[in-house]
């Protein structure tokens, strides 16, 4: 999907661009959450599991503060709050530790949220066997634990944790029945309420797991409309011109060479006019997959405008980026167009310049279209390089 390499190029020039102004540079927290959602890079996964168990842990501090605080006014044994205590900082320690030596990608479930669950319940259900004022307070946090898992885990799955989960909710129900002072109405009360509540906590969940894939794709869909061209599926010029801006800046600070392609399809006009429109969309859209296949990795190919196409080519000098406009011409040059007349045949023109110190990104393309106008005026089907220019004082981007 063209969204994701622009996303990706997008945050590799960013980081390697800190001095670029605030505008460029993303809105935050929840840009980059929907980021890492629509990469499939693997440290961008792992960010976002890092991001969740981050957050369960904080939870279970939370949770910690609060029996302690619970014990230090006398409500509760002490000996219960530490076991839960201690429980809960080793399954996080053995949880990160999982996920750190990446024996995680091992399993179905890389999240691993189904035994993150398991832990908690089960230190839960048994701090409810013995505390007394503070059983509100494990129930509370159960159900918690069931809408915060559910909005990442399976609806089916959470329906099944649920199930043990209220089985196991007998547990303390016989515990306490073999005490004398043993409330069994009000046991039963509470039991219930507990067991109507979780399932409603697993839909809600899962109401909240649909909304957020619904979101990253939305967010998907919206990145590809502003960033490619809907005919060819090609960068658009807005994009193309953002990013050529911020390997300006890069240049400035390292001085990486980059160039840029200007390539036109010759006599298009005469191919609308004979074949017709249709036929001069497919041949757009031919010429701009052997373009993307011929280009190096890396390289960005967009629609300049009409007939007339940009390939920008970071950390690249002129006799590389002459190679890789020369193999374009000749993979347009003997370009087979499906669906069309045989007798259709197209060919391109490149101008391409590399960029001079103190020249402005405009000044580059011009002279990219400069020795366009050159190849169109030889004869056409060619490839023309631009002489480097020498400027004495530095131009804005």
């Amino acid at each position: 999907m063209p969204a994701k390499a622009a996303v990706d190029i997008a945050m590799e020039l960013h980081a390697e661009a800190p001095h670029a102004p605030p505008e460029e540079k993303g809105s935050g927290w929840m840009q980059s959450r929907a980021e890492m959602l629509r990469s499939d890079k693997p440290w961008f996964r792992f960010a976002l599991r890092l991001h969740a168990f981050y957050l369960t842990t904080v939870l279970h501090v939370m949770l910690g503060m609060m029996m302690a605080l619970s014990t230090w006014f006398g409500i509760e044994p002490l000996a219960v709050t530490l076991n839960c205590i201690v429980a809960l900082a080793l399954s996080d320690a053995l949880f990160f530790y999982i996920l750190k030596s990446g024996y995680n990608m091992r399993l179905r479930d890389p999240t691993m949220i189904v035994p993150r669950c398991v832990a908690v319940i089960a230190t839960m259900l048994y701090a409810q066997i013995y505390v007394g004022h503070t059983k509100a307070c494990c129930v509370f946090v159960i159900i918690l634990t069931f809408v915060l898992a559910g909005s990442h885990a399976a609806l089916r799955t959470m329906l099944r944790l649920n199930l043990l989960t209220v089985l196991a909710a007998t547990i303390p129900l016989m515990r306490r029945v073999e005490g004398a002072r043993f409330e069994g109405h009000a046991e039963l009360i509470n039991w219930l309420s507990f067991t109507c509540s979780l399932p409603a906590a697993v839909v809600a969940g899962g109401a909240i797991n649909t909304l957020r894939r619904s979101l990253a794709f939305s967010n998907v869909r919206l990145t590809e409309l502003a960033t490619t061209d809907e005919l060819t599926g090609a960068y658009n010029r807005r994009y193309v011109t953002e990013l050529m801006t911020h390997e300006y800046h890069r240049y400035t600070r390292v001085g990486a060479p980059f160039c840029v392609c200007l390539l036109d399809l010759d006599h298009f006009k005469r191919i609308n006019d004979i074949f017709g429109h249709q036929a001069g969309d497919a041949a757009l859209k031919a010429f701009t997959a052997a373009a993307t296949a011929a280009k190096r990795e890396g390289d960005l190919f967009s629609r300049w405008g009409g007939e007339e196409f940009l390939l920008f080519m970071p950390q690249c000098n002129l006799a590389a980026a002459r190679t890789c406009a020369e193999r374009i011409r000749r993979e347009t040059e003997e370009l087979c167009i499906a669906d069309c007349p045989p007798e259709l045949r197209v060919s391109v023109s490149v101008g391409v310049a590399e960029y001079s110190p103190g020249e402005s990104v405009a000044a580059l393309v011009e002279r990219a279209d400069q020795a366009l106008y050159r190849a169109k005026q030889g004869g056409r089907n060619r490839v023309e390089a631009a002489s480097p220019v020498l400027l004495t004082t530095a131009q804005p981007a």
